[in-house]
């Protein structure tokens, strides 16, 4: 953890929930939310009340490595609120000192561009060894276009250790798979079907 962690932001937003007691243990989609690994990109899509954040929060748990976590909320449509909280979750996951100038680059938004802030932060994960995977949970709350297109731009160019998971009531608002680049990008889908879950991947070329 870094020590330029910003102190008016709330740590209950970065902190995955408990475990709730007697909640049923979902092997197959721990298994499936595992293969997506191998893509940059996961996303868990299903109404409210099915489970997302308890499913995500046990898997999160057994995982090898660091896992970051962010609940999003209506008030984080402010793109320099969003990145804030976004790049300071997986900098209290990684080893201290892992993400020094991307934290103040966060701060100083919309002061410094978006592109130059979000270069620095794909520059210094990709100098990090350790794999790394973000959850971004209820990001249905999220209607600012600014901040898809920008987490999109992150996506394209996210190191191959690193990986998003997605949780929302809806189908992502913006486009999936690394396309500028031309390099496979696999993403795993878990949606919800009638009392079922089903999944599905696709590996998006350019």
């Amino acid at each position: 953890m870094s020590t330029l962690i910003d102190r008016t932001l709330l740590k209950t937003k970065m902190r995955a929930p408990r475990a709730k007691d007697g909640a049923v243990q979902r092997e197959r989609l721990h298994r499936l939310l595992d293969a997506g690994l191998a893509g940059r990109l996961t996303a868990v899509c299903a109404p409210a009340g099915y489970g997302k954040t308890t499913l995500l929060a046990a898997w999160t748990r057994g995982l090898g490595h660091p896992a970051a976590w962010l609940s999003l909320d209506e008030l984080d449509n402010d793109p320099g609120r969003f990145w804030r909280y976004a790049v300071h979750a997986p900098d209290e996951a990684l080893p201290e000192g892992s993400l020094p100038r991307s934290i103040p680059l966060a701060k100083a938004l919309p002061s410094v561009s978006a592109a130059t802030f979000l270069d620095c932060l794909i520059h210094e994960l990709f100098a990090v060894a350790t794999p790394v995977t973000l959850v971004l949970d209820d990001y249905h709350a999220i209607a600012n276009d600014e901040i898809h297109r920008s987490l999109t731009y992150l996506l394209d160019y996210l190191p191959t250790h690193a990986h998003v998971l997605i949780a929302s009531r809806a189908e992502l608002p913006f486009r999936r798979g690394n396309g500028r680049r031309g390099r496979n990008a696999r993403t795993c889908r878990c949606r919800s079907c009638g009392s079922r879950w089903t999944s599905s991947r696709r590996t998006a070329r350019a």
